[in-house]
């Protein structure tokens, strides 16, 4: 049997946050959305899920997880970027979790745009959507479960231990205030945290554009988010619309 989310443990310690919590649901970030249009918050809200039956990550692919174990959630927070630079949230969300991670002694890389690796196995993944000037940042952490898939892993598996989740989702909320603040302010101090954990950096990648395929060396970030790759002829901006593969 799994235990639960305690929603009355997370509520008496974060008293800033509205939380909605499901057993059960499609996806937090759909019921964010039902809920924002229903009825605009007036303070930063996130909607947790034990288990999604539509849940899915970045190009529509879907997320797996376990009952009771893992983090399903949508953090709503109003912002004041842009559509053209919402990219942006997704790095900085990245760095907040890249750095909960570390918290816990472990060793995050970032996947640019919006996955969480750990020994080259993916532990975690961001959507970030925008509606009526809400930011809705999705996310989904293996928790203490133990991921099927091999190109998987989990926070569990790689401590040995399982954790609190709920002080798990309060430190992540703290940093995702943070970290969201410095991106509309102060974005180039999140380039610089991402800098050291970027999992392309000098390495040699794909991906595709127009049905063809392309590949490069990853050079970091630019100042404005995007992806910075050598062709061969020096490092060029490319956009996060693309699934970026490391060759290997």
């Amino acid at each position: 049997m799994h235990s639960l989310f305690s929603a009355s443990q997370f509520r008496s310690t974060e008293k800033n946050w509205e939380l909605h919590y499901f057993e059960e649901t499609d996806s937090t970030n759909q019921q964010a959305k039902e809920y924002i249009l229903k009825n605009p918050p007036s303070s930063p809200c996130v909607f947790l899920a034990e288990q999604q039956s539509s849940g899915r990550g970045r190009r529509a692919n879907s997320w797996e997880s376990e009952a009771g174990k893992d983090l399903l959630m949508t953090a709503v927070i109003e912002t004041e970027l842009p559509l053209s630079e919402v990219h942006k949230v997704a790095t900085s969300v990245a760095l907040a979790l890249a750095n909960v991670m570390q918290s816990y002694k472990l060793m995050p890389q970032v996947k640019f745009p919006n996955d969480i690796y750990i020994d080259g196995l993916k532990v975690a993944g961001i959507l970030i959507e925008q509606i009526k000037g809400f930011t809705l940042i999705g996310i989904g952490i293996n928790v203490n479960s133990t991921p099927v898939l091999e190109t998987a892993t989990s926070i569990f598996s790689q401590l040995d231990y399982e954790i609190s989740r709920e002080e798990l989702l309060s430190t992540i909320l703290n940093q995702l205030v943070q970290k969201v603040s410095l991106c509309q302010h102060h974005y180039q101090s999140i380039i610089e945290g991402i800098a050291p954990l970027d999992l392309f950096y000098n390495r040699e990648l794909q991906y595709t554009m127009d049905s063809k395929v392309f590949r490069g060396i990853g050079k970091g970030l630019s100042k404005n988010g995007y992806l910075l790759i050598d062709h061969g002829t020096g490092a060029i901006e490319v956009d996060s619309g693309h699934d970026f593969r490391l060759i290997v």
